[in-house]
C-alpha cells in the first residue's frame, strides 16, 4: 500500500498522475464481410491504481449479425507469472460474461493490456455494436476500483460478393450520399451537418476497420457538408480495389455508408 501511495504521489508532483482506468473493445471499429470469421479483444488502457488482481466483464451484441465462437484468457493476465482461472459465461443470445482471477496473495497485473481475446463469425449483413454493460476491477486487496468507464466497439457486415448489393449512384445511407459508387477514381460525398459552422470527422475504413484515409471536409451554407476523396491513403499512395466504409462523426451522431472502388 504504501508503494502504491508513493508511485501516485511521484506521478501528481511530476504532473503525470493517471487517470481512471477505461475497458474497451478493440479495434473500436471493424468491417467484415459476411460468413467471414474475425477476432477482437476486451482490453484495458492505463489508470491507476495500476494494479489488478481481477476482472469481471460484461457485454451484448446483435446475435442475428455476429456469434460468438470463443473467448479466450487475454495475454495481460495469461502472461502475469501467477496461476490464474479464468471463466467464460454465456447468459442468452449475444449476452455474455468472463472473468478472471490471479491466484495467491497479492498476486497482480500491471496495466495496460489485453483482458480477453474473442472470436466471432459474422453471421448475416447488417450492424452491431459490442456494447460493454458491466465492468469491474479490483486492486491488489480485492477492492472494486472506481470509476472504471467503459468504450464499445462497432462491427459492420458486408455482402460476401458486395458490388450488385452496393447501392449504385447517387447512392444515400445514413444520411450520406456517395457518388459515383462504384467508383474507378474519385468519390464525392455529402452529408446534413446538424450544427451549423461545425465541420464533422470523416474517416475511411478499410475491411479490416483500419482508417486509411481522413479527407478533410467543408460545410456549405445549407447545412450540408461535403468532401471528395480520392481513392488515396493519408500517405499518398492508392488503396486497392475493395469495399470502403465512410465514417462521418459530428458531436454525438455518427453516420456510416459504404463505397465500393473498382480499378
Amino acid at each position: 500500500m504504501r508503494v502504491l501511495f508513493a508511485i501516485a504521489l511521484i506521478a501528481v508532483i511530476c504532473g503525470t498522475a493517471l487517470g481512471d482506468p477505461t475497458v474497451f473493445v478493440s479495434p473500436a471499429e471493424l468491417t467484415v464481410t459476411s460468413g467471414e470469421p474475425f477476432e477482437m479483444s476486451i482490453r484495458v488502457d492505463a489508470g491507476y491504481p495500476d494494479s489488478v488482481t481481477a476482472f469481471l466483464v460484461d457485454f451484448t451484441f446483435d446475435a442475428e449479425v455476429i456469434e460468438l465462437l470463443s473467448a479466450e484468457e487475454g495475454s495481460l493476465f495469461a502472461n502475469c507469472g501467477y496461476p490464474t482461472m479464468f471463466h467464460w459465461d454465456s447468459l442468452a443470445a449475444g449476452s455474455h460474461s468472463c472473468n478472471d482471477v490471479t491466484l495467491g496473495h497479492t498476486a497482480h497485473v500491471f496495466l495496460p493490456g489485453e483482458l480477453v481475446a474473442l472470436d466471432f463469425a459474422s453471421l448475416s449483413v447488417g450492424e452491431t455494436a459490442i456494447t460493454i454493460t458491466a465492468a469491474d476491477l479490483r486492486d491488489i486487496n480485492r477492492d472494486p476500483i472506481l470509476p472504471v468507464y467503459s468504450a464499445d466497439g462497432f462491427v459492420t457486415v458486408l455482402p460476401e460478393t458486395g458490388v450488385e448489393e452496393l447501392p449504385v449512384s447517387p447512392a444515400a445511407d445514413g444520411g450520406i450520399r456517395v457518388f459515383p459508387n462504384p467508383s474507378s477514381d474519385h468519390v464525392k460525398i455529402e452529408f446534413p451537418v446538424d450544427r451549423a459552422g461545425v465541420a464533422p470527422r470523416v474517416d475511411v475504413l478499410d475491411v479490416a476497420g483500419r482508417i486509411v484515409a481522413r479527407p478533410r471536409c467543408s460545410v456549405l451554407g445549407d447545412g450540408t457538408g461535403s468532401v471528395t476523396w480520392g481513392g488515396r491513403s493519408d500517405l499518398g499512395a492508392a488503396v486497392p480495389s475493395g469495399i470502403y466504409l465512410v465514417v462521418v462523426r459530428a458531436g454525438e451522431t455518427t453516420r456510416r455508408a459504404k463505397c465500393l472502388l473498382l480499378r
